[in-house]
């Protein structure tokens, strides 16, 4: 069993090679209470999740937006699939990107 918890995050990333990093690389985080829209090409919309376990552990993934929709399932680190992304994000995010 475990609680999850769920948060919008628009990260800021770096667009080419450069001394501030390599291109892809995540320079910063803006986690939001609500959910909005990137506004810079160097932005990066995504939902993150933490799962809680009962025994302590705790495991975080991601499911990022790509052309205005995200896919069924959260990855982790190694890119594999866990846990199904709730609906309600998915309307969430269709209700911000009709506006």
């Amino acid at each position: 069993m475990a609680q999850y918890e769920y948060e919008w995050d628009i990260e800021t990333v770096v667009l080419e090679d450069s001394e501030d990093g390599y291109a892809g690389d995540i320079i910063d985080h803006d986690f939001l209470d609500t959910l909005r829209l990137p506004t810079e090409a160097n932005e990066v919309l995504v939902l993150v999740c933490d799962a809680y376990y009962v025994d302590g552990q705790w495991e975080r993934s991601w499911a990022y937006v790509k052309d205005g929709r995200m896919g069924t399932h959260f990855k982790n680190t190694y890119g594999n699939a866990t846990l199904k992304i709730p609906q309600k994000f998915h309307s969430q995010l269709k209700r911000e990107t009709a506006k």
